[in-house]
């Protein structure tokens, strides 16, 4: 459980970083927030960091209460998506 809440916080704390320039360096942010620029990889660790926390999550109260837990498996699912989504599905980095 302190994974999964780890692995939001990280997630929360790309967003308020963010906000935060936005607020303070608005030039700082839009060169930022760029097509592979750091806060948009950071976005995408945070999100791929949680999709793995909940998959494990998923596994282990599978592994504990038995059924589907399809409340973390959904979620795990989310972030994965959110995170390919965010890097484009890594077709810039494939060409």
């Amino acid at each position: 459980m302190r994974a999964a809440i780890a692995a939001n916080a990280l997630a929360l704390c790309v967003f308020l970083y963010a906000w935060f320039l936005e607020a303070w360096d608005f030039d700082l942010y839009r060169a930022a927030v760029q097509e592979d620029e750091y806060l948009e990889w950071a976005t995408f660790w945070a999100f791929l960091v949680a999709a793995a926390v909940f998959a494990v999550a998923a596994v282990r109260e599978r592994r504990r209460n038995g059924g589907i837990p399809w409340f973390a498996a959904g979620l795990s699912l989310f972030c994965f998506v959110f995170a390919m989504e965010e890097i484009s599905w890594a077709q810039r980095l494939f060409a």
